[in-house]
């Protein structure tokens, strides 16, 4: 449809997709399909031409391959007049992600090639593909037109799943291969989607050697499963024993697992293949060309000045990358612990290579890597997590203190900035102590001495330390009550972060101030609370029901206002005062609902508050159909009953539905006050 549009030939088509969700394949058999008669089509791979050239010389290389030289673009437009020319630029994410210079404009290069072909009168298509983790970091032309391929619906998983189970029928009936089954599709949630991470999920549950995908098989143990089994499948074409197969494959997920961090400390989602170098240089370990032949890393490359090319590599999916980082990061715990301990007591642990890991960037930013954390160390002999905890709670209590032995020192994904890696390793640590072991953690098992100012001034240290997201996502991971430390693993919003932070900090005075005049100032839905006193929550609401009518969304439910006045105490009859109030000067504005509340709230006193229910009859006389109660004459003292009268006398408001009730009500009350001078 696109190419049949005028701006087809003015602005390009740009085809976004996860890695594998075929878009190669689509452009490929695009220039297959399109018919001769109309169209001449030229495919340009842009991995193997120049990164840097401009865009007619990439298809000028691109034909140069295909043809070896036989074909001049020049001479192919004249020779196609008649046809519309188009031209298929796959994988700009390349040129992106392993290019030496930036490219973000490129889009706006194919827009002028478009142009100045179109000025020398041979229009000229184009289709221009990227992977979509990539697309925000180059500009597109406003106009262009986007499509996105999505990733598998359920039907085309079941569709998939039976063509597989069909193709390989033979093998499944001899039982040399188990058939895909719908329940271990589903247990691999998203994986499932995306056509070749469902392809390495076919083949581990293909081989009847391994065990099945199972329902009620956690998240960490799915992914060590898948990607254990195509290591060690990978490492058996050159391995042969047991033990050197397992070894071999081991030493292939660690590699994997410090390119993961290689992109997590950098804060990206793509790695290149001079910065991989360097990180394994200073780490000490061996570099190797490995990671081509895993299919769930996607490798990205670009030629620079036709005798060099440029390397990046990425996850298909971002959580495996963030498994094998919670692996080593634990794996690292447990040698850690292990080298702590000795024949004659415990030794001053060397934490250098946990340190050089973990001091560049907050994990707290990534949830998946502390959940699959929690899940490995859930998974560790009891004796291990205790070692781990142990070794940790050390870590953290002298944390900011001390001394490095330089060993790694040459690892430097992020610019030096030694406050910020204590922030970093110092948070980091306490991530990991609260997953380690028991849930729980009291400040004075980290700091014997004072632990609440040690506490507060770590907290400051990382709030001062660390960027806006990663202390959000610290502030919705920690919280701390009565001086015990817990993983909490919520959502939060910017709006409540110095809220939280006066809460982590154990500054429960400020907190109150803090959410109470967020409340004024913001007026934000309210949220029952049923972890703080009662009387805060209710002030939390009634300040903005009072100031500012809240809406009807936000207003408490009767059981939850009940269930404060309850559990009150002493001070019940103080909220139930500052209830009538409301209703006195601020009747005639809440939201009906609100007043109902509120109404039934105070209703049972009515030597206290009659005169309140009598305001608030007078504006809303809906109030004596929903309250039967105060429908009653004798509810009323003569005091109040008079001036309800009097109000109601000279109460020009709109008549409502429900307003015969009042002026029956009105009615009665003047003549039980027949002897009044009226």
């Amino acid at each position: 449809m696109h190419l049949s549009t005028l701006d087809a030939t003015r602005l390009p088509l740009l085809l976004l997709g996860h890695p594998g969700a075929g878009k190669s394949v689509l452009t490929k058999i695009l220039a297959a399909r399109l018919p001769g008669s109309g169209y001449t089509a030229v495919y340009v791979p842009l991995r193997h031409v120049t990164a840097d050239a401009p865009v007619y010389r990439q298809v000028q290389e691109a034909l140069d391959l295909t043809t070896h030289g036989r074909v001049d673009w020049a001479d192919l437009t004249d020779q196609s007049e008649g046809t519309l020319r188009v031209v298929l630029l796959d994988g700009l994410d390349e040129l992106l992600q392993a290019a030496e210079h930036s490219r973000s404009a490129f889009l706006h290069d194919v827009v002028e090639f478009q142009r100045r072909e179109a000025e020398q009168l041979r229009p000229v298509a184009v289709v221009v593909t990227t992977r979509s983790v990539v697309a925000d970091r180059v500009d597109i032309a406003a106009g262009t037109t986007v499509i996105k391929l999505a990733e598998f619906t359920g039907t085309q998983v079941d569709q998939w799943r039976e063509t597989w189970n069909r193709t390989n029928g033979s093998g499944i009936a001899s039982g040399a291969v188990r058939p895909l089954t719908a329940e271990a599709v589903v247990r691999c949630g998203p994986l499932a989607r995306q056509p070749l991470l469902l392809l390495m999920v076919a083949m581990y549950e293909a081989d009847p050697s391994t065990s099945p995908i199972e329902t009620g098989l956690s998240e960490t143990a799915l992914y060590q499963r898948l990607l254990e089994n195509f290591a060690q499948r990978e490492a058996s074409r050159t391995r042969s024993g047991r033990r050197d197969l397992v070894k071999a494959a081991r030493d292939q997920l660690r590699q994997l697992a410090i390119a993961a961090l290689a992109m997590v400390n950098r804060g990206r989602q793509y790695v290149t293949e001079a910065e991989l170098d360097r990180d394994l240089t200073a780490l000490g370990m061996a570099k190797r060309d490995i990671f081509a032949r895993f299919f769930f890393i996607s490798t990205a490359q670009a030629t620079v000045h036709a005798e060099r090319t440029l390397r990046s590599y990425e996850f298909l999916h971002s959580t495996f990358g963030e498994y094998l980082v919670a692996r080593e990061i634990v794996d690292v715990l447990l040698d850690t612990a292990d080298r702590a301990t000795s024949r004659r007591g415990p030794v001053t642990p060397d934490d250098s290579l946990l340190f050089a890991l973990l001091s560049h960037h907050c994990i707290a930013a990534r949830r998946s890597i502390v959940s699959f954390a929690l899940g490995i160390f859930a998974g560790l002999p009891a004796a291990d997590r205790d070692a781990v905890a142990s070794l940790l709670t050390t870590l953290i209590r002298g944390c900011r203190t001390r001394q490095g032995s330089g060993q790694y020192t040459g690892y430097q994904p992020t610019e030096t900035d030694h406050v910020r890696e204590i922030a970093v390793y110092s948070v980091n640590l306490v991530l990991l102590r609260l997953g380690a072991a028991h849930p729980l953690v009291r400040l004075d098992q980290l700091w014997p001495e004072e632990p609440e100012a040690m506490w507060r001034s770590t907290v400051q240290l990382w709030r001062a330390s660390l960027d806006e997201s990663n202390w959000l996502a610290v502030l919705s991971l920690i919280s701390m009550s009565d001086g015990v430390l817990l993983l909490a693993m919520t959502a939060l919003s910017d709006r409540y972060r110095e809220v939280s932070y006066a809460k982590l900090i154990g500054d429960r005075e400020l907190a109150m101030n803090l959410a109470m005049g967020q409340t004024v100032r913001t007026n934000p839905a309210f949220v029952f609370d049923d972890t703080v006193d009662a009387d805060e929550t209710f002030a939390r609401w009634i300040i903005p029901a009072a100031v500012l009518a809240i809406p009807e969304s936000a207003a408490l439910s009767e059981e939850q206002l009940q269930a404060l006045v309850r559990s009150s105490g002493r001070k019940a009859h103080d909220i139930l005062q500052i209830c009538a109030q409301v209703l006195r000067s601020r009747g005639d504005i809440l939201p009906y609902d609100t007043t109902l509340s509120l109404v039934r709230v105070v209703a049972g006193f009515p030597e206290y508050f009659e005169d309140a229910i009598a305001a608030a009859v007078l504006t809303n006389p809906k109030l004596l159909k929903d309250v039967p109660e105060i429908r009653a004459p004798d509810y009323y003292s003569d005091r109040v009953a008079a001036w309800l009268v009097v109000g109601h006398r000279f109460n020009d408001g709109e008549r409502q539905p429900e307003s015969d009730l009042l002026d029956s009500l009105a009615a009665a009350l003047k003549a039980r006050l027949a002897s009044w001078p009226w």
